[in-house]
């Protein structure tokens, strides 16, 4: 190039196609051949290129995840909106390839398994250091139609988390292995059947109206699995033994309570039956396990994958079956945990 000449424009081809793509980062480094007549003093800077896709995203905004998917009747997985500025190898990889197999079958299937099913599917990969593992919303929640939104973070599928919850490492696992996909999975679809706008929920009565259980997403029908389990459960006169929910995390909001008590009453292969003695939770476990809307999943969900209980809830486990002096009573024991509660052998606060 002319002498003394400092700036170069350079072309480089690109590929315009029809696919949602991140934006991508490269360098370009100089040199000059040893053999070539030309002479440069100093050294030439690498310089950053950025090239942006100029597919533009799709009416459904990236709210928790990476990447949103439309699904249609026949179960395809359409990728319509996208994070441009995502770094991960394994985003990436599922931005170009789509979501893995397995993934899609097994939320097919259990989303499949009632009468409301999902439209579209938030990709999550680790966001937030582990802190969103799972959500559902209705994008139509306005208008009394259920178009329900659920995202996942994938990488429970394929990376064992550690139950200390300052130690974000992770180790690499089989597909589901441990269970805690499925269990996420469970709890989010929980939401699902019992947050409804079809037979659960009704949005077009307000608070001031509404005589049963009113939440953000509406007033509780009559009949409604949460109109039972608030009146089992939340009314004042009610007194529930410790511990009162089978997560902390239940805890939280009844919405939670009820999506969490549907995930652990799927995790365990049979329920033991409760009485005014036994736990709060295994109370809500049971009530699980006779509600007509809930009860015929654990056999076709289990059927369809793996399913456990995280272990992060090993403190909440540990107090569940445990006397003040540390020994251990089966949880299936009912008599035994019934006459050590009455024999005053379990700590309480």
């Amino acid at each position: 190039f002319p002498k003394n000449t400092k700036d170069l424009k350079i072309r480089l081809n690109t590929l315009d196609d029809k696919r949602l793509e991140v934006h991508e980062e490269f360098t370009l480094n100089f040199t000059v051949d040893a053999d070539n007549k030309f002479s440069i003093s100093g050294l030439i800077d690498p310089v950053k290129c950025l090239v942006q896709d100029n597919e533009k995203n799709g009416e459904e905004p990236v709210v928790y995840g990476f990447a949103v998917y439309a699904v249609d009747a026949n179960n395809n997985f359409e990728l319509i909106s996208i994070r441009r500025d995502i770094n991960s190898k394994e985003k990436k990889a599922i931005i170009d390839n789509g979501i893995m197999q397995e993934v899609k079958d097994d939320i097919i299937k259990v989303t499949s398994l009632g009468e409301v099913g999902i439209r579209f599917f938030e990709a999550l990969f680790g966001e937030g250091g582990g802190g969103v593992q799972g959500v559902v919303l209705n994008t139509k929640n306005t208008t009394g139609e259920d178009v329900f939104r659920m995202g996942l973070d994938l990488s429970l599928a394929y990376y064992t988390s550690n139950p200390n919850p300052e130690d974000i490492t992770r180790t690499p696992q089989k597909y589901n292995e441990d269970g805690l996909f499925g269990y996420v999975l469970a709890h989010e679809y929980g939401h699902i059947m019992t947050l409804n706008q079809a037979k659960e929920m009704d949005i077009f009565t307000g608070p001031d109206e509404c005589s049963r259980l009113y939440i953000r997403e509406g007033c509780a029908r009559e009949g409604s699995v949460l109109d039972g389990f608030n009146t089992a459960f939340y009314d004042e006169s009610v007194m529930l033994n410790e511990p009162t929910h089978v997560t902390p995390y239940a805890l939280s909001h009844i919405a939670e309570d009820i999506a969490e008590t549907f995930a652990y009453y799927i995790s365990q292969e049979d329920t033991p039956i409760s009485s005014t003695d036994s736990s709060g939770a295994l109370r809500k476990i049971n009530f699980v396990a006779n509600n007509n809307t809930l009860k015929d999943f654990r056999t076709s969900f289990r059927d369809i994958m793996n399913i456990k209980i995280p272990a992060y809830n090993s403190e909440i486990r540990a107090r569940f079956n445990r006397t003040k002096d540390g020994e251990r009573i089966s949880c299936i024991d009912h008599k035994g945990l019934i006459q050590a509660h009455k024999d005053g052998l379990f700590k309480t606060n």
